[in-house]
């Protein structure tokens, strides 16, 4: 004790319940103080105060901040949001545990008063964790009011942290943390950023945050009006699946399906392709609906190219074509699809369309339960929507055969089993290589969608980029096949 001063050692000689009551009392003083303050209404700077301020700005610029202090903080005490602000950005970065909580105290003042960059300094503080507890949801919070207040400036500032937010929102929705996401992606959809919308449509549209299928609507509705033609394409399934459609909503409808089609979403023109083939919800015309389905496979959608494929091999709606089905047999192997692995094998073994390989043959079939697979005689699957029996996933007898250390896709969790079956519904897939397991997570069951089977991490990364081409707004996360195995043991 003697290594003290002298006034401190005559401090610590004082009774206990006599400084505990000075403490009581200096902290109800602060807290009177922290109230005044919040009391007190925001004002604009008088013009007699300009001074201060810049010399102010200049202080925390040269790295004075006690001369910071004292030209600053008297005019935060009566109000000056300004100085409110500047104070709180400037104390945040303070070597002293007191001056940072003093820093906390101004940003808060000004952020209730409306000041965009003290908001925008919170979310950033909430979302990092930093000198706070970290919370998302209170990151989001002030991140959309420092967009909706702070104009042109705070719209400019995040333009550019857009694909950073971006960025980091998908790496949040691919460790499930949604509420995060949410946080991240609300003040770009607010924003008008479409990708953000989107994103965020989808979230909804799947559950992860409850069920909101509204809130699906609204952004979709929001990313269409902004000229997504994704978010027509969900609009309008949404509305065609519907079994009690009236005319009106048909027609307009069909005519955002096809909206989405021309500019060259391939599930949208498969899906005119399959109606107008079958005469479902719009006139019978085989040959527009081969127009659909020449538009969708260009672009790699394997469902359109196997169709084909039986088309010209069958010569359904004109002559018989081998060499034209073999083509597109070999496409849409190459893509992944499993049943037009097995035609084109039969077609290298037999000589249709190409000539006879029996290596080739061998190595397509080589997923053959050594059994010879007819081609099939419809050309259109998966079938289209509700009026058709949906097949579910999950017949886990392929995954069962496949070694511990190749790689899976996962391509979805929800904690609805129809949600999963919905995801695997909606996007462009062959079913037979999906598979559905359920893990149990903080003691709730979680359906896990995953997709094909790889050696290598490079033959996975490679299915991604196919998957992304024909499936836009996906995010696959690769797995290993050992994990899943033992999910689907527990579950």
């Amino acid at each position: 004790m003697n290594n003290f001063p002298k006034k401190f050692r005559e401090i610590l000689q004082l009774p206990w319940w006599f400084l505990f009551l000075c403490m009581v009392f200096f902290s109800a003083q602060s807290n009177a103080t922290t109230q005044e303050i919040a009391s007190t209404p925001g004002r604009f700077l008088a013009e007699n105060e300009f001074p201060d301020l810049f010399h102010g700005i200049e202080a925390i610029q040269g790295g004075r901040l006690d001369i910071a202090l004292e030209l600053l903080e008297p005019m935060a005490r009566t109000g000056v949001i300004e100085a409110q602000s500047l104070l709180g950005r400037a104390l945040i970065g303070a070597d002293s545990d007191y001056l940072v909580g003093e820093g906390l105290r101004w940003l808060e003042h000004a952020a209730i008063r409306n000041d965009w960059q003290a908001q925008l300094k919170l979310s950033q503080l909430y979302e990092s964790g930093e000198f706070v507890r970290q919370d998302p949801q209170m990151a989001g919070h002030w991140l959309a009011l420092a967009v909706r207040g702070g104009g042109d400036e705070a719209q400019d500032f995040l333009k550019k942290e857009k694909s950073d937010l971006l960025s980091r929102a998908k790496q949040a929705l691919e460790q499930k943390q949604f509420d995060k996401a949410k946080s991240m992606l609300m003040p770009l959809a607010n924003l008008g950023l479409v990708e953000a919308q989107e994103t965020l449509a989808g979230i909804y549209k799947e559950g992860l945050l409850g069920k909101k299928k509204k809130y699906a609507n609204y952004w979709y509705a929001k990313a269409a009006m902004k000229g997504s033609q994704i978010a027509k394409y969900q609009l309008a399934m949404q509305a065609l699946e519907r079994k009690d459609i009236d005319a009106r909503e048909k027609d307009v409808s069909l005519s955002m399906l096809k909206q989405a089609a021309r500019p060259g979403v391939a599930n949208a023109q498969y899906q005119l392709g399959v109606m107008s083939i079958r005469g479902e919800l719009v006139a019978k015309d085989p040959k527009d609906g081969i127009k659909w389905y020449e538009l969708a496979a260009s672009q790699g959608h394997s469902e359109a190219q196997y169709a084909l494929g039986v088309r010209n091999l069958l010569g359904i709606e004109g002559e018989k074509d081998p060499v034209e089905s073999h083509r597109w047999f070999k496409k849409a192997a190459q893509n992944g699809h499993v049943k037009a692995q097995h035609n084109l094998a039969l077609s290298y073994k037999h000589g249709i369309g190409t000539e006879k390989n029996e290596k080739l043959a061998s190595y397509w079939n080589r997923r053959d339960d050594k059994e010879s697979v007819k081609v099939s005689v419809s050309p259109i699957s998966p079938p289209f929507v509700k009026h058709e029996e949906k097949k579910k996933a999950n017949s886990s007898l392929w995954i069962e055969k496949e070694n511990n250390d190749h790689y899976t896709l996962q391509l979805g969790t929800t904690l609805k089993r129809s949600s999963a079956d919905a995801i695997v519904a909606n996007l462009n897939l062959n079913k037979e290589k999906v598979i559905i397991s359920k893990r149990k997570i903080k003691g709730k069951d979680w359906h896990i969608v995953h997709y094909g089977s790889y050696k290598n991490m490079a033959q996975a990364n490679k299915a991604i980029e196919v998957l992304r081409k024909q499936n836009k707004g996906i995010s696959p996360v690769i797995r290993r096949i050992g994990r899943v195995k033992e999910h689907l043991a527990s579950g």
